[in-house]
């Protein structure tokens, strides 16, 4: 044989031992993973009782995550800051109970098909995590997840849940000794067979939780109140229109509505117009009084419960020209006729002021607004008070002065005060200056929106207005302690400029009018809340 030829012979050789062992470590692989694979997925299994223990603790978690949801969630989940026990965002909606159920399902059916030893160590992680979570949603916090729990109670509450999770987590243990799962403690005493009634008994008792958790889940669906905003049709209508004057006639329950402006064009601007109608609750009616206040718009009008009148003041009124006028007139309407007064003194022209009565002062108080200097050419913001007693406007000392337009102002009955909404948030009127509010969750400060009070619910209803380039949609209401968003099924379009009061007729606050842009609306909305 020749020696040069040696080495090479050599290698082959030494190339064959390696493939062979390759090959040889590759098989047995195949084969320790088969095994594994045989081993995880052979007999004996885990009790089907159990399994249904666990979905059980599983729906019960998710059902108690759940069923604390505000109503809100339930029309529109995106305004939810939640997250489950398994870091899923409560905002996802359907697909997060899509995800959870998958949870549950995924998890049954593979502790069906895994052999019993580590089928049993998943089992009994899976129940002490679930029911950890489980006491731990009672935990004291700033805000409680279910409403029988109050700071004065809530350690008990926690102390108890804890208490039940221990107990819980024994009985765990004890089932699983019973069934001979946990070798060093069993007991042939506790042993139960495979006949033993609770035994047979336990899977059944568990699908049985598990309909009630779903069905309390679909129920509290069902029955979650549903707050929405919903068209009125009317056999009369005004004309639509923005910036009118309304007010709401307690004495004879009639909404009354004067002036505003219908329509914009490139020639003649911003058509002003002077009809009055009234609402009672069912239709509109035009009036047709023998006097009357000049077209304008953005005049401001109030409700003088005191003396039984509806009172106006101010306004503006472009000419065809594009010159404007602003208004200092004082009118009252009664009812039948609208009747001028002229008193000696009187507040500044202006338009666009928060006008209201306020019960304590038995006055109706007008604030703020604006007016267009010719002389200066510049628009002079308006940061005083004047109060009216059916003889005289009186002007109101302010400590603290603010200018302010277009705001938004009610009085409120419970903390008796008035409150303003403007583009800088609100403002309570508290020994002659305005305060700021401030809470844990406050609407986007904006001009041009609408505040009533609902006694029925004693609670605040605010909608819509604008700031910058944005124009408002939203529903927030106010309890005297928190503002709160209200989410509704339906709402109106997005506007400002609209005219809202409560009907004490439908029990509702009732919208109308706007304005969006280009678009004027001349439609009805009433809020109803179940």
């Amino acid at each position: 044989m020749d020696t040069h030829q040696e080495p090479y012979q050599t290698r082959i050789e030494q190339t064959e031992v390696d493939d062979e062992l390759a090959f040889g470590s590759l098989n047995r692989l195949r084969i320790g993973a088969l095994r594994l694979a045989g081993w995880l997925f052979s007999p004996p299994y885990l009790r089907a009782e159990l399994v249904w223990l666990l979905s059980a603790l599983i729906v019960t978690n998710i059902a108690l995550e759940l069923l604390p949801q505000p109503a809100a969630y339930w029309i529109d989940p995106s305004t939810s800051k939640y997250f489950s026990f398994f870091s899923t965002p409560f905002r996802w909606g359907i697909w997060n109970i899509v995800f959870l159920v998958g949870y549950v399902l995924v998890t049954a059916l593979i502790l069906n098909f895994l052999n019993v030893k580590p089928a049993l160590m998943i089992w009994i992680g899976l129940c002490l995590y679930h029911i950890a979570i489980i006491s731990d949603s009672f935990r004291c916090a700033s805000v409680f997840y279910f409403r029988f729990e109050t700071p004065g109670n809530c350690s008990t509450v926690h102390t108890l849940a804890i208490l039940l999770a221990g107990i819980s987590a024994g009985g765990i243990v004890w089932i699983t000794a019973t069934l001979r799962l946990i070798p060093r403690i069993q007991s042939e005493s506790l042993t139960f067979t495979s006949e033993s009634r609770w035994l047979r008994n336990l899977g059944r008792i568990s699908m049985t939780w598990i309909g009630l958790c779903t069905l309390a889940v679909a129920v509290t669906v069902a029955i979650a109140p549903k707050p929405a905003w919903k068209p009125i049709q009317t056999a009369h209508l005004p004309a639509g229109r923005t910036e009118a004057a309304l007010a709401y006639d307690t004495k004879r329950s009639v909404a009354v509505l004067f002036g505003g402006t219908s329509s914009w064009t490139q020639a003649g601007g911003w058509k002003s117009i002077n009809d009055t109608w009234e609402w009672d609750g069912n239709d509109w009616s035009q009036i047709h009084p023998q006097h009357s206040p000049s077209s304008r718009y953005s005049a401001s009008m109030a409700f003088d419960e005191k003396h039984g009148v509806t009172v106006l003041f101010g306004g503006m009124q472009p000419d065809a020209s594009g010159q404007n006028t602003f208004y200092d007139d004082t009118w009252e309407w009664d009812g039948t006729d609208w009747q001028e007064v002229f008193p000696s003194q009187r507040p500044p022209t202006r338009q666009d002021a928060a006008m209201f009565f306020d019960p304590t002062r038995g006055t109706t108080v007008i604030y703020g607004g604006y007016y267009f200097d010719p002389k200066s050419q510049t628009t002079v913001f308006l940061d005083d008070a004047w109060e009216w007693d059916s003889k005289n406007w009186q002007q109101l000392t302010f400590n603290e002065l603010r200018r302010s337009s277009s705001s938004a102002v009610v009085f409120d009955p419970i903390r008796q005060l008035p409150l303003l909404m403007d583009a800088e948030g609100l403002w309570s009127w508290q020994d002659s200056h305005w305060t700021p509010l401030s809470f844990s969750d406050n609407p986007p400060g904006r001009w041009d929106s609408q505040m009533v009070f609902k006694p029925d619910s004693q609670q605040m209803v605010m909608f819509g207005g604008f700031k910058d380039k944005d124009v408002f949609d939203d529903t927030w209401i106010y309890k005297g302690q928190t503002w709160e968003q209200l989410i509704t099924k339906t709402k109106p379009p997005r506007r400002n400029g609209h005219n809202m009061f409560y009907d004490p007729t439908r029990g509702t606050v009732v919208l109308f009018g706007g304005l969006d842009g280009g678009t004027i609306y001349g439609d009805m909305w009433e809020l109803v809340q179940p």
